[in-house]
């Protein structure tokens, strides 16, 4: 129940990372582009869930950590470059460095409920 709370937390800030670039057009969304958007962000990782549920590979585990990693990293290398440009390079890290303890943070969440 802990890990699923601790997803359902992780995945809701997820939005604000869609949506946050819409802000700027100055036009509201509708709310077809809002469920297409949301299909596109939340339908793979519905079906990964039901295929993960029944059927398991170690070797596509490694494979889509890998992708999930090279992800992240490419994610973080683009707020460097953002930042860079905007003039605030140690702001970026001082969030990364957060980012990271909270994951830690949640790790520990985690192993503490023995989940």
């Amino acid at each position: 129940m802990t890990l699923i709370v601790g997803f359902a937390l992780h995945n809701a800030t997820e939005g604000f990372g869609i949506c946050g670039p819409m802000t700027g057009e100055g036009t509201q969304p509708s709310w077809r582009y809002i469920l297409l958007l949301g299909t596109i962000g939340g339908l793979p990782t519905f079906l990964g869930t039901l295929l993960g549920q029944s059927w398991t590979s170690e070797a596509l585990s490694v494979a889509f950590f890998a992708i999930a990693a090279g992800s992240i990293l490419y994610v973080v290398q683009e707020l460097f470059i953002a930042n860079r440009k905007y003039g605030h390079p140690v702001l970026v890290m001082w969030l990364v460095l957060v980012g990271i303890l909270l994951g830690f943070a949640t790790d520990f969440v985690v192993s503490a409920s023995g989940v």
